[in-house]
This record gives structure tokens, sequence and C-alpha cells, in this order.
């Protein structure tokens, strides 16, 4: 260990298990719990990918009751926010939706665009 500019100790982080072999030294975990030698131990925040989309509803807690935020993530992709207070939405990804329809929306800029 070593300190920084600021005089805070960097923590050493390790011994490190390697891929597909534990290490006897590391510590915080056993063989049987090595996510090296068992990745299906890893919990998905971790990286372990999903094949299953998840969907979380939200309520919001400032008082607006009706405005509800869905967070819609699948795989590694990244996620995607819808409001419910929001009068449009642009989202790069047509195939999350059961039906699409195109319409004429106001941007920003004044104009319209599809």
């Amino acid at each position: 260990m070593h300190e920084s500019k600021k005089g805070k100790k960097k923590i050493r982080r390790g011994p490190y298990c390697a891929p597909g072999k534990h290490n006897p030294e590391a510590t915080g975990h056993d063989a049987d719990h090595c996510w090296q030698l068992h990745p299906e131990l890893r919990p998905s925040k971790f990286g372990a990918s999903s094949s299953n989309p998840t969907t979380q509803l939200v309520e919001a807690e400032d008082g607006h009751e009706s405005e509800v935020s869905i967070f819609l993530t699948e795989g590694t992709s990244k996620p995607i926010v819808l409001d419910s207070g929001a009068t449009h939405h642009l989202i790069n990804n047509p195939d999350v939706f059961r039906s699409v329809a195109e319409s004429n929306i106001k941007i920003s800029t004044g104009s319209h665009d599809l």
C-alpha cells in the first residue's frame, strides 16, 4: 500500500483467482464459491448476462403518484427509461415494443420531424 497525493491510503486487493482456477490464498471465498470455477454463481450485477428481459416498475415518491418510470433491460443492452409524464418517447430499438406506429412530433428545434 502507498499513500496518494491527498494522503489517503489506496487499498490493494487480491490475491486473485485466475480464469478456471481458484487461488487458495484468495480471501473471502473458498473453491466451492469461486466465480472463476463456478461462473453460474456470479450475481447478475457483476456482469453475468441474462437471456430473459427484466422490467422494473417504479413509482415516483415526490407526490406525483401518476408519474411512473419503467426500466427495461435485456442482456447487456443499455437500459431504456420511459417516463409516463413525458408526451413522447424516443427509442432507437422498435423491437422492444409489441406494435409501433409512426407519427410527426414537434422537437426542441421547433420543426416537425418523423
